[in-house]
């Protein structure tokens, strides 16, 4: 939760100032916010609309067309949290049993090792 309330709060501070390193910032935190926790990717709701300059239809339409820009950061968010689950995907996940046996086939002599009872085992 704490990552969302970074990212909002950077969000908000992007919104005043423009700078770049807040829209970082703000993508970074979102991005961690839901990669913890997967349903806080709705914080990308209020975050659009604090980044609207009003909630009427011809400032909705103006501020989209006008300030592109400001949505940035929620861009980024939908493209860095589906590419850090791709990349820390488990490539034996489609594969089959077999496949899984025989690459983790080399580590049978050591999960067969006997437990000790004491650190030395001597």
């Amino acid at each position: 939760m704490m990552y969302s309330v970074l990212g909002l709060e950077r969000i908000l501070a992007w919104r005043d100032q423009r700078k770049w390193p807040q829209a970082l910032l703000a993508a970074v935190w979102l991005s961690l916010a839901a990669l913890t926790r997967i349903q806080t990717i709705l914080f990308l709701a209020p975050a659009f609309v604090f980044l609207l300059d009003g909630i009427t239809w011809p400032a909705v339409r103006t501020s989209i067309r006008n300030g592109y820009q400001l949505f940035i950061p929620l861009a980024a968010v939908l493209l860095i949290v589906p590419s850090a689950i791709w990349l820390a995907a488990d490539p034996l996940a489609d594969t089959d049993p077999v496949a899984i046996h025989q690459t983790y086939s080399s580590l049978a002599p050591i999960c067969s090792m006997p437990a000790r009872s004491s650190p030395t085992g001597w």
